[in-house]
């Protein structure tokens, strides 16, 4: 063996390339055959859209006659109930004859007497009267002042808060509610001069109860003036301001809801027909400045009821706190 074939025995064999996978066609490159197909199917559509318009084109339609046909006439039957002949009513009875009443002549009415007429009263009369007045006024005068010189005999609350304090007294021994308050309000308190300041030993209030009450309260809603003319008294007003104190007090409680502060004086200038009805109501000052408030106690007053006396108009001003419980 030679060199050269020794040598080209030994030369390693040159490596083979892997054969690829991919093939050299793509998904949308189109097959063979399938142009040959589409033309096929294209061409059968064809020829069946020709034969179903020659088709169409050679079918005659009969034609529809149109002509109105008749409709024969309806004809309704209308069946009428006869009506039943109701018996005819029988004769009506004769009726006996009413004995005629004897009319009774009607009595002749008795004459009324005529009333006596009282004489108007002669101006002595009127003088007699209005001295009498004045000397039982008096007396019940003399008796209330009595009583405020007796000793207390029930005691009640302590007027002195502190022990160098001076106690403030409020009496009124007219009415049953002495000492009481509405709770929120504080009506003018006013005197119709029959008393003085008076004398409680002990610092307490006494609590009296007299027969006379009642008739002194009926004098003290009449006054009667130096010019002979009857005139409300302020205690007979203030009264009647406390019997309607439960009504404005709701109306300020009611106020204080809104503003818990709300306190101060109102004085209203009041016109009190003889009738006992408020003609005229109106804020002459106030310390509250709040409309509604005083709008609303404005209207409680016009509601009032002052009594029917034989007086004049009253006009004149009533002074009305409030302050917070």
């Amino acid at each position: 063996m030679s060199l050269d074939q020794h040598s080209a025995k030994a030369a390693p064999a040159p490596a083979q390339r892997p054969r690829s996978m991919v093939s050299g066609t793509l998904a949308w490159d189109p097959l063979p055959g399938e142009r040959l197909r589409q033309n096929s199917i294209l061409a059968l559509l064809g020829l069946l859209c020709l034969f179903l318009i020659i088709m169409i084109e050679n079918t005659t339609v009969p034609k529809v006659d149109r002509t109105t046909e008749e409709v024969p006439e309806r004809l309704a039957r209308l069946v009428v109930e006869r009506k039943k002949e109701e018996p005819p009513p029988p004769p009506p009875e004769p009726e006996p004859e009413q004995q005629q009443e004897e009319v009774k002549p009607e009595p002749e009415p008795e004459p009324k007497p005529e009333p006596q007429r009282r004489p108007p009263p002669t101006p002595e009369r009127v003088e007699q009267a209005r001295e009498r007045a004045k000397q039982e006024l008096q007396v019940f005068e003399d008796s209330l002042a009595g009583l405020r010189d007796m000793a207390p005999v029930v005691q009640g609350r302590e007027l002195r808060r502190g022990g160098d304090e001076a106690a403030t007294i409020q009496r009124d021994l007219l009415t049953s509610r002495a000492g009481s308050r509405s709770g929120g309000i504080a009506t003018g308190s006013v005197s119709s001069g029959g008393g003085g300041s008076g004398t409680l030993s002990g610092g307490q209030v006494a609590q009296v109860e007299s027969s006379i009450a009642s008739n002194a309260e009926a004098a003290s809603t009449v006054r009667q003036s130096s010019d002979g003319k009857s005139r409300r008294t302020e205690e007979q007003i203030r009264r009647t301001f406390d019997r309607y104190a439960g009504r404005i007090n709701s109306v300020y409680q009611r106020a204080l809801r809104s503003n818990p502060a709300l306190q101060g004086t109102v004085i209203v200038s009041l016109v009190i027909e003889p009738d006992g009805s408020v003609s005229g109501a109106t804020i002459k000052s106030t310390e509250l400045n709040d409309e509604e408030l005083e709008r609303r106690v404005i209207l409680v007053i016009r509601s009032m009821d002052f009594g029917s006396l034989p007086v004049e108009t009253w006009r004149g001003d009533y002074p009305i706190n409030f302050f917070p419980s």
